[in-house]
């Protein structure tokens, strides 16, 4: 055994070897490696650490984290995560919505900004309004050749739809069924659905489309809010009528006066107008249609959840919580929309932010 010092590393080498020769050889092959990783290691900078995202912080879609992910052998490399997290997009929104994977905001300049999973880009121009609709499952493949080919399924389809400055209605996205051709008209509101869409005309009658298979509400309407498999909407008169499907009462109101409405998937909550929330359809024994005593200003209700905005501006969420999506960050919030397995609020200040599933945005 012999050992050996390179002179400008430092790095000690014990090469064993029966020739002194070969010891000389192999000792300065193993020094000039040596010095050529010691110089090359002194030109490479320290990575910084992981910066965590502020909450009210937006951050813009072009920048990029300069921390090094981190990798475990064998797995792909982790992102750096931030909970609660800040829309990618920088500007001030006026009002949000909340959909399948995806989330749509208005900003300060009525353009429409979407983000998370499976969106597609909003159209340019000047919006009111906008409502993220659900995920529209393909049905399946059939096979008719033997033996079948092995398929992918194909992804959700999920589309958006808003209200222009001047009434109109444009969506985008997936429209395999309908649910994203408008009908012309004048309009005050739209509401998205998994594949079914719904507005409200100035003269107060909900027209729909998609495969619409549950009939139309008629007329007489304020707003209209679509669930899953049905829809309700506030009457002039401040009562609730719903229609479509009535899977476990989500399509059965109560009596009183409301002045908002918002349908999830199996259940619906309506704000009314003494301040206090009602719910109604399937609890799923998670409590989404069991809301926290006091006053509320708005109330959204999600996949499996729901969540209100109270008098202070702090958000209440109740239901399932699986994915984070009923842990609300402290702050005042001026709107609250709940999606499926995620929630996004927007502060005073304009900013998103948004908990829950990640790939939901």
């Amino acid at each position: 055994m012999y050992v050996s010092r390179c002179a400008r590393s430092g790095v000690v080498f014990e090469v064993e070897s029966q020739a002194i020769g070969r010891r000389i050889t192999i000792i300065a092959a193993l020094c000039l490696l040596s010095a050529f990783l010691s110089a090359c290691g002194t030109d490479s900078p320290t990575p910084n650490p992981t910066p965590m995202l502020a909450i009210d912080t937006p951050v813009s879609p072009t920048t990029t984290s300069t921390s090094s992910p981190t990798t475990t052998t064998g797995q792909s490399p982790t992102p750096p995560t931030a909970t609660p997290r800040p829309t990618p997009v920088a500007s001030t929104f006026v009002s949000i919505s909340a959909g399948f994977e995806h989330t749509c905001g208005v900003r300060a300049d009525g353009t429409v900004s979407c983000w998370g999973g499976y969106h597609a880009s909003p159209p340019h121009g000047e919006f009111v309004s906008v409502s993220a609709g659900g995920g529209y499952e393909h049905p399946p493949f059939k096979c008719t050749a033997e033996p079948c080919p092995t398929l992918v399924p194909p992804p959700p389809g999920v589309h958006a739809c808003g209200v222009r400055a001047d009434g109109s209605i444009a969506c985008w996205g997936d429209d395999s069924v309908g649910q994203a051709s408008p009908p012309k008209g004048s309009f005050s509101s739209v509401s998205a659905g998994k594949a079914n869409t719904c507005g409200v005309k100035d003269n107060g009658l909900i027209a729909c489309w998609g495969p619409n298979a549950w009939g139309h509400g008629g007329s007489g309407f304020v707003s209209v809010s679509v669930g899953l498999d049905h829809t309700c909407g506030v009457k002039e008169d401040g009562s609730i009528a719903c229609f479509g499907r009535d899977a476990d009462g989500a399509a059965s109101p109560p009596e009183g006066i409301f002045v908002s409405v918002s349908s999830g998937y199996f259940h619906t909550c309506g704000l009314r107008d003494d301040g206090l929330v009602a719910c109604w359809g399937d609890d799923n024994d998670s409590g989404q249609t069991s809301p926290p005593e006091g006053s509320y200003t708005s109330v959204t209700s999600g996949g499996w959840h729901s969540c209100g905005v109270r008098n202070d501006g702090s958000v209440d969420c109740w239901g399932d919580n699986y994915f984070g999506q009923a842990s609300p960050p402290e702050g005042a919030f001026s709107e609250v929309d709940a999606g499926r397995l995620h929630t996004c609020g927007l502060r005073p200040n304009g900013s998103v932010v948004c908990w829950g599933s990640r790939p939901s945005g």
